[in-house]
C-alpha cells in the first residue's frame, strides 16, 4: 500500500439485512430480568451493496434476496465503474463473486487496479464500519414493514457524516492527509 493516497482507495463490499432485525442485548433494573418479543420471521431479506471512499459514499445499490455474481457484476458495471479513474485502488475481500468472469476486467479497463484483503481480514475494510453503524439503525428502529425497511436503507446515506468516512479510513491504518 507504500505510495497509494488514502483518497484514491475506494474499498466494496455488501451486507445483508431484513425486516426482522432488532437488539440483541437489552437493560433492566438491577434484580429483574429483561423481556422482549422477537418476530419468529424476519421477513424479507435484503442485500446492500456499496462503494466508499474517503469523501464518502461512492455508490449504493439494493438488491431483493441474497446477492449473486451477476447481481455484483452488474453493481460494478453499472454504478462503479463511471465513477473510477485510473489512480483508483479498489479495495474488497476474496469472496467468490467478487471474482466473476468480467469484474476485473470492467475495473482494469478504467485503469483502476484491485487489490484483495487477506483471507479472513474485515478489520482492513473500512466499509464494514459503515455496515455496522446501518445494522444499529435498523435495530434501533425496528421496522415492522419492508417499506419502511426500503426507506431506512434510501435514508441511511444521508445521515452519515463526512468525518466518519476519514475516521474509519484512518482506522482501518490508511492514513489520511
Amino acid at each position: 500500500m507504500q505510495g497509494v493516497k488514502a483518497e484514491d482507495l475506494i474499498c466494496i463490499d455488501e451486507t445483508g439485512v431484513w425486516q426482522g432485525m432488532e437488539r440483541s442485548v437489552a437493560r433492566s433494573e438491577c434484580g429483574k430480568r429483561v423481556f422482549s418479543h422477537r418476530p419468529f420471521y424476519k421477513g424479507q431479506k435484503y442485500t446492500v451493496i456499496g462503494a466508499i471512499s474517503v469523501d464518502g459514499i461512492v455508490c449504493l445499490k439494493k438488491i431483493q434476496g441474497s446477492m449473486k455474481g451477476e447481481d455484483f457484476l452488474t453493481f460494478i458495471q453499472d454504478d462503479l465503474v463511471p465513477k473510477l479513474r485510473p489512480e483508483h485502488r479498489i479495495i474488497m475481500d476474496n469472496l467468490n463473486c467478487h471474482k466473476v468472469e468480467g469484474v476485473a476486467k470492467a475495473i482494469t479497463e478504467t485503469g483502476a487496479k484491485i487489490l484483495y484483503l487477506p483471507t479472513y481480514s474485515p478489520d482492513f475494510n473500512p466499509i464494514e464500519m459503515m455496515w455496522s453503524v446501518l445494522k444499529y439503525f435498523i435495530r434501533l428502529l425496528r421496522p415492522q414493514s419492508q417499506k419502511l425497511l426500503q426507506h431506512l436503507i434510501n435514508v441511511f446515506p444521508y445521515l452519515l457524516e463526512k468525518d466518519f468516512f476519514k475516521n474509519w479510513f484512518t482506522k482501518c491504518c490508511y492514513c489520511t492527509t
